[in-house]
């Protein structure tokens, strides 16, 4: 089984990556949250995205596998740092557009989101969860770091609200 096909398996962007829940009831959620999530991907729009989304992920991660992979001695992706990308495709809220998707040199995965020249988001994931971001909005910006657990910080939520409000 590909990385892909893990990421997949899970009942994507509608909540946490955990599931703690062991009674009948989370069982019959589980059940009705898998049934959203599989109408969700037969839609064009969302289910597009997110199976772009992941498709682009795993190229990248395989393109970038090796030291040096880009000829300026980028250190190889790392993998852990691509487990928690998934992760954090499967909760982001759904937007208008994908984000591109790219392995910084020191093995890190990046998020961007790009709207006009001073309209643009991005975020990095690393091994540990961490999530450095930064963001233009006109003449404003914002930039930080935060911790990916069980959901998506919300500082990441809110500067992807306000790229997209405008749109």
């Amino acid at each position: 089984m590909t990385a892909a096909q893990l990421a997949m398996d899970y009942h994507g962007f509608l909540g946490s990556h955990t599931d703690r829940g062991v009674s009948v009831e989370a069982n019959e959620i589980r059940r009705q949250i898998a049934d959203v999530y599989e109408n969700l991907l037969k839609s064009f729009s969302l289910g597009q995205i997110y199976k772009g989304a992941i498709s682009e992920l795993d190229k990248i991660a395989n393109q970038s596998a090796i030291p040096n992979w880009d000829g300026y001695e980028a250190s190889q992706v790392n993998w852990m740092a691509v487990l928690q990308a998934y992760q954090l495709l499967k909760i982001l809220p759904s937007a208008p557009i994908a984000p591109e998707l790219s392995v910084d040199p020191d093995g890190e995965i990046s998020f961007e989101w790009y709207l006009a020249p001073r309209r643009v988001f991005s975020i990095s994931i690393g091994p540990h969860g961490e999530v450095s971001y930064a963001g233009l909005f006109g003449r404003s910006d914002t930039h930080g770091t935060e911790y990916f657990g069980d959901e998506l910080p919300r500082p990441i939520v809110d500067n992807l609200n306000r790229l997209f409000s405008s749109w």
